[in-house]
Parts: C-alpha cells; structure tokens; sequence
C-alpha cells in the first residue's frame, strides 16, 4: 500500500488469542497482512480473495490510524504458505516454532516459523555444522 506519510517502525498487532496483523514499512510502501488464515486444496491455487483484503484493511485500522487505509492505494498484493511441522491435530494446533532437520544426504528443510522471523531462520540454519562450508546449490 502506497504510504500517505512518514513510516519508521514495523507494528505488530494482537487481534485475538491466535492472531496478529502486522505494517511494515517497505520501499515507499505500507506492508500489510496477517499471519495465518486455514488454506483446503493446492498450494498452486492460493490467492488473495476479496474478504482477504477487507479483512486486513479492518485490522490495520485498529492501530494504523494516521495512514489513509483505502483500497485504491493498494498497490500489489500477495499470499504465501508456511510448512508447519507435523503432528497429531488439525493445522491450528500445530507448532510455530522454527523446526530444522537434515536428511540423509545432508539436505537441510526448514518447517514452522513465520516471515516476520526469516533472518532469525536464516541465521540458525548457517550456524548448523557445515552449514557455512558447504558450496552453493545450482
């Protein structure tokens, strides 16, 4: 989202027991979203709908209230999956946490954690024995 004035901190927002929204400021822009919404079917098929955006402009404006949360800023818009470790239950119960393992040929796969916390993800994968030695894929 386009900003309509000066932004300098990311905020994060705690709209229930489960939930955050977030703004971060990026380039010249407003970064908007939330951190989880259930997903059914392909991951090929995952998409920004309607109720999507009007929901994130409904929790942004519970703290964002000096920017003009308006749908014609809206520049781009995007949706992403995070694996989640498994294990028994349904998807809201599943862990959050950062979960790294290393299969049996060395392959490293990173499930869990959020978006908000990749150099954190990134920084515990490098530090992972060879992780730093290893040459680069491709």
């Amino acid at each position: 989202m386009k900003r309509t004035s000066p932004w300098k901190a990311a905020l994060a927002t705690p709209i229930d027991k489960y939930r955050i929204t977030f703004a971060l400021p990026w380039e010249d822009m407003l970064l908007l979203g939330n951190d989880r919404r259930g997903v059914r079917g392909r991951p090929g098929d995952v998409s920004v709908t309607e109720k999507d955006v009007d929901q994130i402009l409904d929790e942004a404006a519970f703290s964002v209230r000096d920017q003009q949360l308006k749908r014609e800023l809206m520049t781009y818009s995007f949706a992403g999956l995070r694996v989640l470790p498994g294990g028994p239950g349904d998807t809201s119960k599943a862990k959050r946490e950062t979960v790294v393992t290393e299969g049996k040929g060395g392959m490293l796969s990173v499930s869990g954690g959020k978006w908000t916390t990749f150099r954190h993800i990134g920084r515990t994968v490098m530090e992972k024995p060879g992780v730093a030695a290893r040459p680069p894929a491709g």
